[in-house]
């Protein structure tokens, strides 16, 4: 099933999947190319690329989640909206 799944999305037989544990150890998969499904050292690279990418999209998640917004931002807004109000 898995096979035809991948076929389906990348419009051939030259690509595999292959079980790849996310960062916290969850499960997880991906497709690649069949020469890297068989290859242990590709397929430790491949993770290796998905978990820094996915520290550094979690990294900058949390930067704006932290960052809340300027005060003077609110004031401006409520100051326009009670000029909206008074029309």
């Amino acid at each position: 099933m898995a096979t035809l799944l991948a076929m389906l999305i990348i419009g051939g037989a030259d690509h595999r999947v292959v079980e790849m544990p996310g960062p916290d150890g969850s499960t997880g998969f991906a497709i690649v190319e069949a020469s890297a499904a068989d290859n242990p050292e590709k397929l430790r690279e491949i993770r290796e690329s998905l978990h820094r990418w996915a520290a550094e999209r979690e990294a900058i998640d949390a930067e704006w989640t932290v960052s809340p917004v300027p005060a003077s931002w609110m004031e401006r807004t409520d100051e326009l909206s009670a000029a909206r109000a008074s029309r």
